[in-house]
């Protein structure tokens, strides 16, 4: 299952990843679905993120790790798998972002998710890409906030432990 989503935040690349990239390990800051979240070293390939997540689309609350493979600053990407944590049913998970600027002050925010799904779970697929599509509009949402506004969407302060 493929899933693309994008958004346009009114304020520079840098400030976007700086948030994305650099600060990779502190997405349970802005993101609702992680209620918190760390890295074991500093952000580039073989960091592993580790997520105490509320639920999000299918997935129950738990515990997820992520690794990245991928990390670029220069252009603004990186890119992660699910290394532990996931539900049966989803036997590999993908995520790559990325950070283009538009203008000096604008710029658009890409992810991709790439999920492989096993079992008779497959059959839900077009189910479940709509309820994640959904959930991940709204994480953008909280991305872009976060990053114009320079504190977490009103969504998350109720949250925030």
């Amino acid at each position: 299952m493929e899933l693309q989503a994008e958004v346009i935040i009114n304020a520079p690349a840098r400030a976007a990843w700086a948030l994305l990239g650099e600060q990779f390990g502190k997405i349970g800051e802005w993101a609702v679905p992680i209620d918190e979240s760390s890295v074991d070293s500093r952000p580039g390939p073989g960091a592993v993120r580790t997520c105490q997540i509320a639920r999000f689309g299918p997935f129950p609350a738990g515990t997820i790790k992520e690794r990245l493979f991928e990390f670029d600053p220069m252009a603004m990407s990186l890119a992660y798998e699910s290394a532990d944590g996931m539900p049966a049913f989803v036997s590999r998970a993908i995520n790559r972002w990325s950070v283009r600027p538009e203008t000096p002050a604008r710029c658009r925010v890409r992810t991709e998710a790439t999920l492989e799904l096993s079992g008779p779970v497959r059959l839900l697929a077009p189910l479940l890409a709509f309820k994640l599509r959904g959930d991940a509009a709204r994480v953008l949402d909280q991305l872009c906030y976060r990053v114009e506004h320079r504190r977490p969407h009103p969504s998350k302060l109720g949250r925030v432990k």
